[in-house]
């Protein structure tokens, strides 16, 4: 029986990942996650013109840095912070009480809210139907 080759996971054909620490800064450009995505509130839970507003939303908000990012009015491309305890449905067992707020960002008629750690935005809820909280 032949052996298995072991795989090299810090290379690929076409990216090659940094060694050592992922970067932590203001610099970095967001990298987004729908790991945490909670089903009561996911992609179904959007009607069509909500969804293609949020992925042209993510298209742009992809182009800048996490500083630019922050500087943007929330109004626009930008995100506000929400407090963790105004979050009407429960909170996945995998976030743990050191995240206090949650940043949410608006795109048509919905909102997305997540939080950040590190470079990497979890995307937690797409609240289509402005039922996750106070607005």
């Amino acid at each position: 029986m032949p052996k298995l080759k072991k795989q090299q996971l810090n290379r690929g054909k076409f990216v090659i990942e940094p060694q050592g620490e992922l970067p932590n800064s203001d610099k970095s450009y967001p990298v987004f996650s729908f790991r945490f995505l909670q089903s009561n509130f996911g992609i179904n839970s959007c009607n069509g013109v909500q969804i293609t507003s949020f992925v042209s939303k993510f298209h742009l908000i992809s182009q800048l840095t996490w500083g630019d990012w922050k500087l943007t009015s929330r109004t626009g491309l930008g995100y506000e912070k929400i407090a963790r305890n105004s979050i009407k449905a429960p909170i996945p067992s995998v976030i743990t009480a050191d995240i206090e707020y949650f940043q949410v960002f608006r795109f048509y008629d919905g909102r997305c809210v997540g939080y950040r750690d590190g470079i990497i935005f979890y995307i937690v809820w797409l609240d289509g139907s402005f039922k996750l909280y106070d607005h």
